[in-house]
């Protein structure tokens, strides 16, 4: 697992706490622990599977592709929003000043 996270990937572990340990599960960038496991596999994974199958770990990756995605475009409004916001009333500031460039120096 070092040699490959040394090389720059990304590592996913997924156990049960019953024949891997669950360190290797915290070792990991992403641990998986299956919920019919054991108390301590769950407790030293990162995101445990409710159910026993395997393809709830795709389904656990796309869902956080998702929200990932969902959460960089509520930033991006926000911040433009905000933006947008700050300018209309900087505009609306300067114009009932009735000044046009001092500023009121």
């Amino acid at each position: 697992m070092e040699r490959i996270k040394e090389e720059g990937k990304r590592v996913g572990m997924v156990g049960d706490g019953i024949n891997d340990a669950p360190p290797a599960l915290v070792a990991a960038d992403v641990g998986f622990a299956i919920g019919t496991g054991t108390d301590v596999a769950m407790e030293a994974a990162d995101i445990t599977l409710m159910r026993g199958d395997l393809t709830s770990i795709v389904t656990a990756i796309r869902l956080s592709h998702k929200t990932m995605r969902t959460i960089k475009q509520n930033l991006f409004w926000a911040f433009f929003l905000q933006f947008y916001r700050n300018s209309l009333c900087s505009l609306r500031i300067f114009k009932s000043n009735g000044s046009r460039g001092s500023h009121g120096l």
